[in-house]
């Protein structure tokens, strides 16, 4: 439609696709499409300031809640590949900004609060099935990084504290030379 409508105004005709697309990348032709490289501009903008806004709302969390912990998980690797996820803390669904995913990882305040797990297989595009879930009341230390892994043998959670700063004696000593 767009075609025959350019090449009517234009008084052009392509001879074939070459023609065509040597004419979109000519700089001395008309565009084409005015519109549609409109879209594209406003489209790769958007693409690109996700992220951006991905970043500051982590930024925004770690200044709200600077002593958090860390929580990774561990799934045996399988095919269809499987994926554990928090379903809920302190039986909200939401969450409640308790969280933040980042890079893989998920930071979460610390302290006494109560986890609901749930892991699940891909099903589809994106979707996942769930398998099993499991509730657990968990401890959490700020500066701690914890593992929840699966154990497929029992369908099962364990959680473990994979890193941490140890305690350090930071008493200073003098030395005389």
């Amino acid at each position: 439609m767009y075609i025959e409508e350019y090449q009517a105004k234009n008084n052009i005709e392509f001879k074939s696709i070459s023609h065509f697309f040597s004419c979109l990348t000519n700089p001395q032709s008309k565009p084409i499409f005015e519109a549609d490289y409109f879209l594209l501009i406003v489209v790769i903008v958007v693409i690109s300031i996700i992220p951006l806004i991905q970043h500051l709302r982590l930024i925004w969390w770690i200044s709200r809640h600077p002593h958090y912990s860390i929580l990774t998980f561990k799934v045996i690797p399988e095919m269809p590949p499987r994926k554990i996820s928090i379903f809920s803390i302190d039986n909200k669904y939401s969450c409640g900004g308790r969280y933040i995913l980042s890079y893989y990882k998920y930071l979460v305040l610390p302290g006494k609060h109560k986890y609901e797990f749930w892991l699940g297989v891909l099903r589809g595009r994106g979707v996942y099935r769930r398998l099993f879930g499991q509730e657990m009341e968990l401890d959490l230390l700020a500066g701690h990084q914890y593992v929840v892994e699966e154990d497929a043998m029992v369908d099962e959670f364990h959680v473990y504290d994979s890193c941490s700063a140890p305690e350090t004696d930071n008493d200073i000593v003098e030395t005389r030379k």
